[in-house]
């Protein structure tokens, strides 16, 4: 938070295609919700968004030394608590009613066959696997 309307959301790390960005080039506006697991209720908030190239706020939005790319900056024009009912009726946050995954693609399983890629199953696991090392922080 920058102040009590403004809120400032980096862009981590990632394919660097900014794909989160590329609506505010055309509307300014924005609508942003916020679930907090095991929490039944939403946090919404809408209002007019920006891109934003800043040496500093970078700086004090990075995490390990690594900044973002680019940041969203905010100016909050409506934000409320939501009662979100379904989320309640769709026990998500309860484990024992999640669906069985078994049978449900691992991402390296439809990178390879949706993409028609050549890397092998395993050589992508891999890809994946030290994405996940090197680049989360």
């Amino acid at each position: 938070m920058l102040d009590g309307k403004t809120l400032v959301l980096p862009d981590r790390l990632g394919n660097n295609r900014l794909d989160t960005f590329e609506n505010l080039l055309v509307h300014r506006e924005i609508g942003l919700l916020f679930l907090i697991p095991g929490h039944g209720n939403t946090l919404r908030i809408s209002g007019k968004g920006q891109i934003v190239l800043d040496t500093r706020l970078q700086k004090q939005t990075s995490i390990n030394d690594r900044h973002p790319t680019a940041l969203l900056v905010v100016t909050a024009e409506e934000v409320f608590l939501h009662c979100a009912k379904c989320v309640t009726r769709s026990k998500i946050w309860q484990p024992e009613f999640w669906p069985d995954r078994v049978g449900v693609a691992t991402l390296a399983q439809a990178m390879v066959t949706h993409g028609q890629l050549k890397d092998s199953l395993p050589e992508m696991q891999a890809i994946i696997d030290r994405d996940a090392d090197e680049r989360l922080y």
